[in-house]
């Protein structure tokens, strides 16, 4: 899996998102402290640099990881500030505020969920595992990145339920890669 991992792209409209929640959360001097964190983890890569490409462009996948961690040490080393920058993505993502748009309903979010992952990843499957109307269990499969990333991802799922104008929900990782289970899996409980 490791190798997989080493192999593998992401596309980079999956950062733009989060370097509008640093802007917004820490302006230039966040953005300012970004770079230099940065460009020390990947040998001179900047925002700038992902900026100036294409959305749907692929970059490697482990230059997320490097990117989250940078994150990290922006956001005062504060896991929960990665979760809420999850939260936020969807809502500053143009590509996910579109594609929501069409799929209001919760459910068929995630029906859709698998094939947009792998429009994104080409690294690791997303596997719905149960769904009904109160209930939504999925998983990450053959894909262990970074324990940021899994942070992100639940408050990414909390960020699709606000979208989805979700009233009460709940939302947690149940299983996770980087503690020993063979994938990380995901719950949302919607009341």
């Amino acid at each position: 899996m490791m190798n997989e991992i080493n192999q593998g792209k992401c596309r980079v409209d999956v950062f733009i998102p989060d370097i509008k929640y640093i802007k917004n959360k820490k302006g230039a001097e966040g953005i300012t402290k970004l770079n230099k964190k940065l460009s020390e983890m990947t040998a001179g890569f900047k925002i700038s640099d992902i900026e100036k490409l294409k959305h749907t462009e692929m970059v490697p996948v482990l230059f997320r990881a490097k990117f989250l961690d940078a994150c990290l040490s922006v956001l005062d080393n504060d896991a929960t500030k990665i979760r809420a920058m999850g939260r936020e993505h969807p809502k500053n993502s143009l590509i996910a505020r579109h594609f929501l748009g069409y799929l209001i309903n919760p459910i068929k979010i995630i029906s859709h969920a698998p094939s947009y992952w792998k429009e994104h990843y080409t690294v690791g499957e997303l596997e719905v595992l149960q769904m009904d109307e109160n209930y939504v269990r999925f998983c990450i499969k053959n894909f262990k990145l970074s324990k940021l990333f899994c942070i992100h991802m639940v408050g990414y799922i909390e960020g699709l339920c606000d979208i989805a104008k979700v009233k009460n929900f709940s939302c947690k990782e149940i299983k996770c890669i980087h503690e020993g289970a063979e994938h990380c899996e995901y719950e949302i409980v919607m009341k």
